[in-house]
């Protein structure tokens, strides 16, 4: 991701995340991975290609084991990419899509990272689109960004359902309507899907959906869930 990097040895049950900027550097490597024999890696990446590239060499340096790549494509087990370039879709939502097209439901993929996002899925595996909005902190960070005196952190706020009456209570409770407005238009267009949360942010967003009464599952390794799918079922890259 952007922001962190997910990560999961499934034979090992051993999973975690870290700063996606220690993966550009193997002596910051978790030190659970020390001594670990791999087969293989499967990697998804939104960063660009240079820095993906980079990743990609110290993984192999690393563990000394062939690295496979996920990409969005067109179509994939029964999913039917929504945007007119499928290859423009970010990888982390096609995986999410693919995880979640094994519910055989119409669902909502909510992803609350450093961008918030929102994926459409019917049924019969229609990506019907998406929504983007910047997720909490990018919201905080645009909003004070060249500000001298008023500064508000991220981590110190909650979903505010009101009118603030201090300056981190209106900034709250402006990201909350926010968030509540998008989730709102996203169950009109769908009205009886089911909803899957995942991301940092997810307990946010868990919050304001109780308060709209929508019923969510939880599934914090939705993307990685969609990338070992991927390793049961190989699809060429584009």
């Amino acid at each position: 991701g952007n922001s962190r990097a997910k990560w999961r040895i499934e034979a090992l049950s051993l999973s975690g995340s870290l700063p996606r900027a220690s993966l550009s550097d193997s002596a910051l490597f978790p030190a659970l991975w020390a001594g670990i024999k791999l087969d293989q890696i499967r990697l998804a990446s939104v960063l660009n290609d240079a820095d993906t590239e980079a990743v990609i060499v110290n993984l192999q340096q690393y563990f000394s084991c062939a690295l496979g790549r996920a990409y969005s494509c067109a179509e994939a087990g029964g999913v039917f990419n929504g945007y007119a370039d499928p290859a423009r879709l970010g990888v982390d939502r096609w995986l999410g899509l693919l995880a979640a097209r094994q519910l055989a439901a119409d669902v909502i993929v909510v992803d609350a990272g450093t961008a918030l996002t929102l994926d459409l899925l019917t049924a019969q595996g229609r990506h019907l689109g998406g929504f983007i909005l910047p997720g909490v902190n990018r919201q905080v960070e645009s909003l004070f960004s060249g500000t001298g005196r008023v500064q508000v952190r991220a981590s110190s706020l909650h979903p505010q359902f009101k009118a603030g009456q201090t300056t981190e209570e209106a900034v709250a409770a402006a990201i909350t309507a926010s968030i509540a407005g998008l989730l709102n238009c996203a169950r009109q267009q769908m009205p009886s899907a089911l909803w899957c949360l995942t991301g940092g942010d997810m307990e946010w967003l868990k919050v304001i959906c109780d308060e709209l009464s929508v019923q969510v599952t939880l599934r914090p390794d939705l993307v990685l869930e969609g990338l070992a799918w991927c390793h049961m079922h190989t699809y060429p890259a584009p």
